[in-house]
């Protein structure tokens, strides 16, 4: 949450609104289930929720800890799978979008 920001990029800038717009997308099983609540949390007061409901949202949007959630990858796409039931990409994402559109998009989720 708390990498440098190219000013002169394109698009949202502000680290705790980047956060909670990707959070449905994201799910890290390396991640402590304490400190991701925790960034959640603050990003949510950031972006102006009430300090004393963010760590209760924040608990609600992670929800429980799965027994190791894995990423994988399927035969269809170079694009990581989740294996956590809480996690919208169970699915293979991007459905439809051109080969060289596809392998942009692992990269990105890689960090490449």
């Amino acid at each position: 949450m708390h990498s440098e920001v190219d000013p002169d990029a394109e698009g949202l800038r502000d680290h705790a609104q980047r956060l909670l717009l990707l959070l449905p997308a994201l799910g890290d099983a390396d991640t402590p289930l304490e400190e991701a609540r925790r960034t959640v949390a603050e990003a949510l007061a950031a972006v102006g929720f009430r300090p004393d409901v963010v760590v209760e949202f924040a608990a609600q949007l992670l929800g429980e800890p799965e027994r190791k959630p894995r990423w994988f990858l399927t035969p269809d796409s170079p694009i990581p799978v989740c294996s956590s039931n809480h996690s919208p990409r169970q699915v293979p994402l991007a459905l439809g979008i051109t080969e060289e559109q596809t392998r942009t998009l692992a990269a990105a989720f890689s960090g490449h």
